[in-house]
């Protein structure tokens, strides 16, 4: 008997109640096998990377500040890591707070698993041997979504256990001290994952699981998203609470009966209520683009929908409320607002600096924001450079905008995701579907609600943070990490690429497969040859970045004629997607492999051998 189908045998074996609340929960979080395989092959990939060690400085806050929730209270009462002025540490009454409650609480009981995994076996080899069953896991699935069960348990087991002996043997011990980071690296993982499944779950259920898997699996391991899928910043975890809004958006106009519109049109403000608790300006610009698509295309707007609605949304919001009056005692003013520490010595009854934007009421955020997205437009128009150096070109472009550092390892968006130079067919392809007849979308159609979505939000955020960019540590503008994922739901809708899924499938999953093996093997060695070191390594990734997505842009562009090629589409995505991954890939275990210690022993192992400072 195989292994899948003794897993199988266990299960049915189960009180029939059990197993299908088993199912029901298995259905609920991946929605099918192939959701199942898109978040491990995700976890998978991110657990290479979680490290013992700081990327940037803002990381010390979060994690004080999870090290003192561990303890039972919301204020940090031991600087574990780094300096307590580090950026985001506040000062409110003689104590010090940091930010992102909602990210430290969802990394709360994996920090719990590692605490109690450590009581019982060594921390690294239970690393190890999670990495295997993960792996195994996957390779288990494959086997049942391909009627291959027997031969994929077999192979799938050995591949597990040959990993598992090589992590053994090259295994060191893991000191405690560094549980809170890893348990904060390891929610943004998770949530990565849950992005690739959302964005999986939403296009198979508007276009094909095919083009729902490219979409899924490209955002997490071929885009500057992948990048920072394992440093412990708020941006995965709202960016999965996004996509979950946006899933619930779309099943809420897609639902046969009433009471099911119901439960998702109030599901979708939880998530919302959820994004505010991790941070109240993201969360806010997202409930204004929910409040502005809901209405207007909603099937109904009946008393009982929006008393639900209301009451789902208020609830949500209780954890942000009570964190914020347990603080500062005041249930509406974020962290963002509270009296910034800027070192020396705390005294009891002590507060720091003032904020120039505290005060006032919900109003007064309402009209902060506004004034957010008027000077976003301005700088759009009196600083045009800064969208350059933002989403397309780092180095000399960005470098009048970056108060410190070097502008050379400051990478655009583009730079990193060489799969976005597909946009730059956008235009061209509008012009065309409009010269041949535009029919106005039907508003209460669930792909119009999102579509239009995903447009005002992505003007929006981008209009928030623009002032701010290019800055120091963003490699791929981190603040705007959503937009990656946002990026590939709007590539996935164009025909083009979808027709290139439908007849070339595979010939992007081999063109990817050789690009990562053969050209990230061959990039290796020739940056090991001619010396390369410090920012030319980054630049050397930029310039092959920026190079495939001028390939890519360049068969779009044709594709909008009549002399488009579906397999050249396949080489062209593929090479896109290699090239992202291979940059994640060679920045994390070579590049920058020296920022810390890996977790998985095997990937500690290759990274001592492959750093290139």
């Amino acid at each position: 008997m195989s292994i899948s189908s003794a897993l199988s045998s266990r299960l049915n074996s189960y009180p029939e109640d059990a197993s299908t609340r088993l199912k029901k929960v298995f259905f609920a979080l991946f929605g099918d096998r192939i959701g199942a395989s898109v978040f491990l092959a995700v976890v998978l990939f991110g657990l290479m990377f979680v490290r013992q060690g700081f990327f940037i400085n803002d990381n010390w806050t979060i994690a004080n500040t999870l090290v003192g929730v561990a303890d039972g209270h919301l204020w940090i009462d031991e600087v574990r890591y780094g300096v307590a002025d580090s950026p985001g540490v506040f000062l409110v009454d003689g104590d010090l707070y940091g930010r992102n409650f909602g990210h430290v609480f969802f990394a709360l009981p994996f920090l719990w698993a590692l605490e109690g995994v450590s009581q019982v076996a060594d921390p690294r080899v239970a690393f190890a041997a999670l990495w295997s069953l993960l792996l195994l896991g996957l390779v288990l699935l494959q086997g049942t979504i391909f009627n291959y069960e027997t031969e994929f348990s077999v192979v799938g087991s050995g591949l597990a256990l040959l990993i598992f002996a090589g992590n053994l043997a090259v295994a060191t011990p893991l000191d405690p001290k560094w549980f809170p980071l890893i348990a904060l690296e390891l929610s943004t993982v998770v949530a990565s994952a849950f992005v690739a499944v959302l964005l999986y779950r939403l296009l198979a259920r508007i276009h094909s699981r095919r083009v729902g898997v490219f979409a899924g699996l490209t955002t997490i391991l071929a885009t500057g998203f992948g990048f920072w899928s394992s440093i412990p910043k708020r941006h995965a975890v709202v960016t999965c609470l996004l996509f979950a809004t946006i899933y619930c958006l779309y099943r809420s106009r897609e639902a046969g009966d009433t009471r099911k519109m119901r439960q998702f049109r109030a599901l979708a403000y939880v998530w919302v209520g959820l994004v505010t608790w991790v941070n109240a300006m993201e969360g806010l610009v997202i409930f204004i683009t929910l409040l502005a698509v809901d209405i207007p295309t909603a099937p109904s707007n009946d008393l009982r929908t929006a008393i639900i609605t209301v009451i789902a949304f208020s609830v949500s919001l209780v954890p942000f409320f009570l964190t914020n009056y347990l603080v500062i005692g005041s249930p509406i003013e974020p962290p963002h607002l509270w009296p910034a520490y800027d070192g020396g010595t705390v005294s009891s009854g002590q507060s720091g600096r003032s904020n120039s934007n505290s005060g006032g009421g919900a109003s007064s955020k309402l009209l902060i924001l506004t004034n957010l997205f008027g000077r976003g437009i301005t700088v759009m128009f009196e600083q045009p450079l800064r969208l350059v150096g933002t989403f397309l070109r780092s180095g000399s472009v960005a470098q009048p905008f970056i108060d410190k550092g070097n502008a050379e390892v400051e990478l655009a968006m583009v730079e990193t995701a060489p799969i976005l130079g597909v946009f730059v067919a956008f235009p061209a392809l509008l012009f065309v579907k409009v010269k041949n007849g535009f029919t106005i979308p039907d508003r209460k159609s669930p792909v119009f609600a999102v579509d239009v979505f995903v447009f005002i939000f992505a003007i929006l955020f981008f209009l928030v943070y623009i002032p701010k960019l290019p800055l120091h540590a963003q490699i791929g503008a981190r603040y705007l990490i959503p937009l990656y994922a946002l990026g590939l739901y709007g590539i996935a809708r164009l025909s083009i690429i979808r027709e290139v899924f439908e007849k070339q499938s595979r010939m992007v999953y081999w063109t990817t497969a050789s690009g990562v093996l053969i050209g990230g093997q061959s990039l290796l060695i020739y940056l090991i040859i001619s010396d390369t070191t410090g920012t030319d390594l980054l630049q050397t990734h930029a310039w092959i970045g920026l190079g495939v997505a001028t390939l890519v842009g360049g068969w779009a562009l044709l594709s909008v004629t009549k002399r488009r090629s579906s397999r050249l589409g396949a080489v062209c995505i593929g090479l896109a997607v290699a090239a992202g991954t291979t940059f994640i890939l060679l920045t994390n275990l070579s590049h920058l492999a020296s920022v810390g210690d890996f977790v998985i022993p095997i990937a500690r192992w290759l990274a001592l051998r492959f750093l290139i400072a």
